[in-house]
């Protein structure tokens, strides 16, 4: 197993993600997405809210991770099930969690050296 209890994702919506259109990033900023892989069947999206540092004209994108839907650890692949975040925008709905983010259950991160199956 691994010696790391925490993963940190740097801008994982940054430029390179391929929805953004140019100028839908701002890249003066940094921001991080951590996760407590501590406990494999239990992993936690650490503050469990974050922005993105992406704006589609509504304002920032936020991302908060609900706690009744823990993420799982296993062969190097962390994954979470469907409808285990809310995702807001600041400009959009009073800036209130209005949808359910990862619909499709298909949300993962896989660390260096390893795939998503």
């Amino acid at each position: 197993m691994f010696d790391i209890v925490k993963i940190r994702l740097v801008n994982p919506y940054g430029e390179a993600f391929p929805y953004n259109d140019t100028g839908d990033f701002n890249p003066d900023m940094t921001y991080y997405l951590t996760f407590d892989i501590s406990a494999p069947h239990n992993v936690m999206m650490v503050p469990n809210e974050a922005e993105l540092g992406m704006d589609w004209g509504y304002g920032m994108f936020r991302i908060k991770h609900l706690s009744n839907y823990p993420g799982t650890f296993a062969n190097g692949v962390i994954t979470f099930p469907e409808d285990a975040f809310y995702v807001a925008m600041s400009d959009y709905n009073d800036g209130k969690w209005t949808w359910y983010g990862n619909r499709n259950g298909l949300f993962a991160i896989a660390l260096p050296g390893y795939e998503i199956p």
